[in-house]
């Protein structure tokens, strides 16, 4: 599918046409594991279910009912027509890497902040107060998920707090 959008654009870059031009794709991730694929370890099963949201309901990629969506692009700078083609996802992720990074974040500190944990850092009493902690560093970025978005003083000292946080214990957010 992504060949064929690629195709698609490729196509229509050689007519005539002016203008902005963006093509989608989408990919449908199964919901069986392939039998053909090169591993077939457990562990690589489950992740494919929990990619498919067939465990834990996690979609990062499929979010949207099992289908991944990629833009390509062209009509704005000419060093751009291209971008993601050439670096396998949008321009825009590059140009608000802040949002991307937060959305990409929120999803796996609410993940990690779930998990069953063995331990937490010293500095805690107990996983509780870990768990607040880790739930601070993802309402931060929460907050910052989207572009242009305004924020009130409010917002913008849980941000500062939250990105202090997880600055502070990034080292700590594993199991």
């Amino acid at each position: 599918m992504r060949k064929q959008t690629i195709d698609s654009l490729n196509a229509f870059k050689g007519t005539a046409t002016k203008g902005y031009f963006v093509a989608e794709g989408k990919c449908f991730l199964g919901y069986e594991y392939p039998k053909l694929h090169p591993a077939q370890t457990i562990r690589a099963k489950k992740m494919w279910a929990i990619l498919n949201g067939t465990l834990d309901e996690y979609q990062f990629l499929y979010s949207n009912d099992g289908v991944h969506k990629f833009e390509l692009s062209m009509g704005q700078i000419d060093s751009n027509i291209n971008w993601s083609h050439n670096n396998d996802y949008p321009i825009g992720e590059a140009w608000n890497t802040d949002n991307t990074l937060a959305q990409l974040i929120v999803p796996r500190l609410l993940a990690f902040k779930a998990l069953d944990k063995h331990g937490y850092p010293p500095e805690f009493d107990d996983v509780r107060k870990w768990n607040n902690t880790i739930q601070k560093m993802a309402d931060a970025f929460e907050l910052m998920k989207y572009a242009g978005a305004t924020h009130t003083e409010e917002e913008k000292r849980t941000i500062e707090q939250g990105l202090d946080l997880f600055r502070k214990y990034f080292r700590n957010l594993w199991d």
